[in-house]
C-alpha cells in the first residue's frame, strides 16, 4: 500500500527500500518511471527464526534484489563479496556509521553501580539469532569482579527472552538496562572493559560500529563478516566450541598483564572506526549515489 501511494499520489524521484524481502515491491514504482534502490542489511535466509518457507521466500528476494531495483546497496562488505560471488552481481557497498557522544553527555557509572574498565558489554535484542546465551554461559564461569552489562530488550514476550532471564537467574553481577537511548549505550561502552559480538548473520551491526568508534576493546565470534570489520584490532572465539571458546578470552584479558598491548588494540580500532566509518563520509557517500541515480543520463 505505501509503495502504490508513493506512485499515484506522491512525485518522489526515489523510493528507498530497507531490508530484502521488500525486493518484490521495487519493481512497481519503475513501471512508473520512479528510480529504486533498496538496502540489504544481510543474508535474511540464513537467520535462525525462519521456518522452511520463510527461507524459501527470503532467498528469492534476495535474487530479485539484482534486477528489480535500479540499485542494490549492502552496508556489509561481506555482502558485498557474497554477492559477486553468488550472482556475478556488483552492489554498491555503504556502511554504517558510529554516534559521537555530546559533549554534557553524562557518565553512566553511577546510575548502574559500575566501575569504569570493570565491565564487559553487549548489545542488542533478545532474538535467538544474537546468541546473547553465549556471553551470559561464558560469563557465569569466571571468577572476577567484572560485571557484564546487557543492553537491549524484546517487545515480545518470548521463549527465547524467558530463557534468558532464566540464564541470569537474578545474576547480581549481570545488569540489564531494557532499551536505553543511543547516547547512553555509547557512554557505557566508552566506559567499558570490553565489548562482545556475538551476533553473526551476515550484516554489519550498528553497535559493534559504535563500540569500535567509542575506542572499546572488541572480542567477536569469528564469523567472516564481524572479521572484515574488526580486522586484527580484535579478540576472536571459534563458533565450534563457542562459550568454553568466548570464556577463556574473556579470563585472558582479564588476566593480561601487558597493558600496552591492550591500550593498542583499542586506539588502533578507534582510529579505524574514524577512517571508514564516518558518518560524515558516509553522508557524502548517499549524497553522490542519489544524485548519480537521478540525474539524466
Amino acid at each position: 500500500f505505501s509503495t502504490i501511494h508513493a506512485c499515484l499520489f506522491c512525485k518522489y524521484d526515489v523510493v528507498y527500500y530497507l531490508g530484502v524481502s521488500n525486493s518484490i515491491f521495487t519493481l512497481i514504482p519503475r513501471l512508473f518511471g520512479i528510480k529504486t534502490l533498496i538496502n540489504i542489511d544481510g543474508l535474511d535466509w540464513k537467520r535462525a527464526k525462519w521456518n522452511y518457507i520463510g527461507k524459501i521466500f527470503l532467498k528469492s528476494s534476495e535474487y530479485l534484489t539484482t534486477f528489480f531495483p535500479n540499485l542494490t546497496i549492502t552496508d556489509s562488505s561481506f555482502v558485498r563479496d557474497y554477492y559477486k560471488r553468488q550472482y556475478g552481481k556488483s552492489i554498491a557497498y555503504l556502511p554504517y556509521g558510529f554516534l559521537t557522544l555530546r559533549d554534557n553527555e553524562k557518565s553512566q557509572l553511577n546510575k548502574y553501580n559500575l566501575n569504569k574498565n570493570e565491565y564487559f558489554i553487549w548489545v542488542g535484542r533478545f532474538v535467538t539469532d544474537n546468541k546473547l546465551e553465549e556471553v551470559i554461559i561464558a560469563f557465569k564461569e569466571i571468577k572476577s569482579n567484572y560485571k557484564l552489562m546487557i543492553v537491549g530488550d524484546d517487545l515480545y514476550e518470548s521463549k527465547y527472552k524467558k530463557y534468558i532471564f532464566n540464564l541470569i537467574d537474578s545474576n547480581p553481577k549481570i545488569i540489564l538496562t531494557g532499551f536505553i537511548s543511543h547516547q547512553e549505550c555509547v557512554s557505557l561502552m566508552k566506559d567499558s572493559f570490553a565489548y562482545i559480538e556475538t551476533k553473526r548473520s551476515g550484516g554489519t551491526h550498528p553497535s559493534l560500529i559504535d563500540a569500535m568508534g567509542s575506542g572499546c576493546l572488541v572480542i567477536s565470534n569469528d564469523h567472516k563478516a564481524n572479521k572484515s570489520i574488526i580486522k586484527n584490532f580484535g579478540f576472536y572465539y571459534g563458533i565450534l566450541n563457542t562459550v568454553k571458546s568466548l570464556e577463556q578470552i574473556m579470563k585472558k584479558i582479564i588476566l593480561s598483564k601487558n597493558l600496552l598491548k591492550l591500550k593498542k588494540m583499542k586506539l588502533g580500532i578507534e582510529k579505524e572506526a574514524r577512517d571508514k566509518y564516518s558518518w560524515t563520509k558516509i553522508i557524502d557517500h548517499y549524497e553522490k549515489l542519489l544524485f548519480n541515480l537521478v540525474k539524466p543520463h
